[in-house]
């Protein structure tokens, strides 16, 4: 974990915004979840950390907050309505999600 002391004194020096210390520990989270594979499944075919709920991969959307992971072949189904179902689910930022979801239409040309 970065030293809030160090990123303030950086932020002082080099002008960085407050919101660096935040993102570079979200990144630096997601990276130790991905190497480890432990608790939130693996991400060596990461594309894109979308924000701190969602990462695309390329073989699917991936939760970055607990194990969920809507495949591939799921996620470009066009009888499921992702949007719709996600916005059920209680744990779910329904902006951040949609986020995701857009990013990986955009990917996958959908």
């Amino acid at each position: 974990m970065l030293d809030p002391q160090l990123a303030d004194d950086h932020a002082i020096s080099y002008g960085y915004d407050q919101d660096l210390n935040s993102r570079l520990q979200k990144l630096v989270k997601v990276v130790r979840h991905g190497l480890s594979g432990a608790e939130y499944g693996y991400l060596e075919n990461l594309v894109e950390v979308v924000n701190e709920q969602w990462a695309l991969t390329k073989d699917g959307l991936r939760s970055l907050d607990r194990y969920y992971f809507i495949p591939l072949s799921r996620l470009l189904d066009t009888h499921e309505d992702w949007r719709a179902y996600m916005g059920t689910r209680g744990w779910v930022n329904w902006k951040k999600f949609d986020e995701a979801f857009s990013a990986a239409e955009r990917y996958y040309d959908r």
